[in-house]
C-alpha cells in the first residue's frame, strides 16, 4: 500500500516533459546542410491527405549539386517540426540528406523552408525565430501580422551571405546528425 501511495504521489507532482527546437545561426546551417537551393514546388505527393513528398524544380544552387529537381520529404517527424511545402510556392530551401534513408529533409525540422515573396520591389525568405540571422541581413515585418515572431530576410543578403560561408569553408563536410 505504502509502495502504491508512493507511485500516485510521485506521478501526481511529476510535470510532463516537452521539447523544444534551440536556435541555431544561419552560418551553422549553411556549413551543415548539404544542399542550399532556391526553388519552385511543382508537386506535392500523395495528392490527397498530408503530402510526404514534394518535388522542387531548383531554379539557382547556392550550395551542392542537385540535379534540376529535388525531390524532397516533407513530412513532420516531431511536435516541433514544420516541415511543410505548398505547390507553386518559390522557397530557399537549406537542405540535409539523411545518409541511413537516402532522403533529403528539410533543415532545422522545417526551419530550412524559407519561402520568397516580393515586398517594394526586394525579394526577401520568410524565416522562423529559432533561426539567427547574421549582422548584415536586412530583416523586416514576416507576412502575417498576427504571427509577429515569423519574419522576413532580404534575400540578396542572405544569397551573399551563403556564397561568402561557402568561400570560407567550401570543402567542410556535413555532419551527421542535423
Amino acid at each position: 500500500m505504502k509502495m502504491i501511495l508512493t507511485a500516485a504521489v510521485l506521478i501526481a507532482f511529476t510535470t510532463s516533459a516537452s521539447a523544444k527546437l534551440g536556435a541555431f545561426g544561419l552560418d551553422e546551417m549553411i556549413r551543415k546542410a548539404d544542399i542550399i537551393v532556391v526553388g519552385k514546388v511543382e508537386a506535392l505527393l500523395p495528392k490527397t491527405g498530408a503530402p510526404t513528398n514534394a518535388t522542387v524544380r531548383v531554379t539557382e544552387t547556392l550550395k551542392g549539386a542537385p540535379g534540376e529537381t529535388i525531390t524532397l520529404n516533407v513530412q513532420p517527424t516531431w511536435t516541433c517540426d514544420v516541415s511543410e511545402a505548398k505547390a507553386g510556392e518559390l522557397i530557399l530551401l537549406v537542405i540535409w540528406r539523411d545518409q541511413k534513408t537516402g532522403r533529403n529533409l528539410i533543415y532545422g525540422s522545417g526551419r530550412g523552408r524559407m519561402p520568397i515573396d516580393e515586398v517594394n520591389g526586394k525579394s526577401y525568405a520568410t524565416f522562423w525565430p529559432e533561426v539567427r540571422m547574421p549582422p548584415g541581413v536586412e530583416i523586416i515585418a514576416g507576412p502575417e501580422p498576427k504571427f509577429d515572431f515569423i519574419r522576413r530576410a532580404n534575400l540578396a543578403n542572405l544569397k551573399d551571405h551563403i556564397s561568402r560561408i561557402m568561400k570560407e569553408t567550401p570543402n567542410k563536410a556535413p555532419e551527421a546528425t542535423r
